[in-house]
């Protein structure tokens, strides 16, 4: 198996790439906060930050929230 060293991290405690480190998930449609916002992944290094998929206070994922406030206006 090939590991890209790029992906390690000397402290497995630690996220890499501004992730958070408490692994969350949608209510709704069970997407994790580890799934990075849109990007081009091929071109990430270690050092970049990114943003991750926000959630609401009920612990809902921004997708299902625009989801539901178009459902509703149709």
């Amino acid at each position: 198996m090939i590991i890209n060293k790029e992906f390690l991290s000397d402290n497995p405690k630690v996220a890499l790439y501004n992730l958070p480190n408490k692994v969350e998930y949608c209510k709704v449609c069970a997407i994790s906060n580890q799934r990075p916002d849109t990007c081009a992944e091929h071109n990430n290094t270690s050092d970049q930050k990114k943003s991750s998929i926000r959630f609401d206070k009920d612990g809902v994922c921004n997708a299902c929230n625009w989801t539901k406030k178009n459902r509703k206006s149709q």
